[in-house]
């Protein structure tokens, strides 16, 4: 994984558990299960709308078959 991978995915999780945490401390109640499927959710859609690779794992086989 390289770094920009790694600074988006641990920025986007810090972010969740930033909402998660504001949403706990609301004085309405919040509906927490809603918002984690939309935390996890919206990665996958925006992949599958933006036209990226969902099955990147093959693709990494056959870039180590032709290196070899």
């Amino acid at each position: 994984m390289n770094w920009k991978a790694f600074l988006f995915s641990t920025a986007y999780i810090v972010m969740c558990v930033g909402v998660l945490i504001l949403a706990r401390h609301e004085s309405t109640i919040q509906p927490v299960g809603l918002l984690i499927v939309a935390m996890v959710f919206t990665p996958l859609i925006i992949s599958i709308v933006g036209g990226l690779r969902l099955d990147s794992l093959p693709l990494i086989k056959a870039k180590k078959a032709n290196l070899d």
